[in-house]
């Protein structure tokens, strides 16, 4: 079985369990903070799963996108709430740098991390028309335009930012990163 649908039949169960353990709960709406803007992955990864849950549950589940400061208004929107299971955070991996990196007043040991519900690979893409086709290309290409090739990705100082300074340092080329707002935002 694909394990993003392992993923979201677990965290189906856990909205099961709370409707079993707790059969007041919930006596309200659960609202799902998304820290991007409708049409990012978080937030149609977010929306699939709050569709899946509304078909096992009971449960009234809202999205609210909060967007601004890397995902730290989300942030301390959702640490502003009552601490009762009726607000949940989803982001995505930049989270973490975002907590790390800034002083954005917030700390990892603020929240409890319920699950991951997907796995996020990295991937290097081109136009399907271009000679550069390979990881050899690639690095010949950054190389021949001495630092003037153009990776486009979310974040300066994100996660995917430093993957891409870390993978540039490693191959000994170098690159523009281009940064765009959330996967909504993204160039087609």
């Amino acid at each position: 079985m694909n394990l993003h649908l392992n993923r979201l039949i677990f965290i189906v169960l856990i909205f099961l369990l709370f409707n079993v353990a707790h059969a007041t709960f919930p006596e309200k709406p659960i609202t799902i903070v998304v820290h991007s803007k409708p049409g990012s992955g978080i937030d149609i990864t977010s929306r699939q799963l709050a569709n899946i849950a509304r078909k096992y549950t009971k449960a009234t589940i809202l999205l609210e996108n909060k967007t601004g400061g890397s995902g730290i208004f989300a942030m301390r929107y959702v640490l502003n709430k009552k601490a009762d299971g009726y607000t949940i955070l989803a982001v995505t991996k930049s989270f973490i740098s975002t907590v790390l990196l800034t002083k954005g007043g917030v700390k990892m040991s603020d929240f409890d991390f319920l699950t991951c519900m997907v796995v996020d690979p990295e991937v290097l893409i081109t136009n399907r028309h271009s000679s550069v086709r390979t990881l050899e290309d690639i690095i010949r290409d950054a190389r021949e335009k001495n630092g003037h090739r153009r990776w486009l990705g979310p974040l300066v100082g994100g996660v995917d930012h430093l993957m891409a300074v870390e993978t540039w340092e490693k191959l000994g080329i170098s690159g523009e990163w281009i940064p765009y707002e959330g996967g909504a935002g993204a160039p087609c």
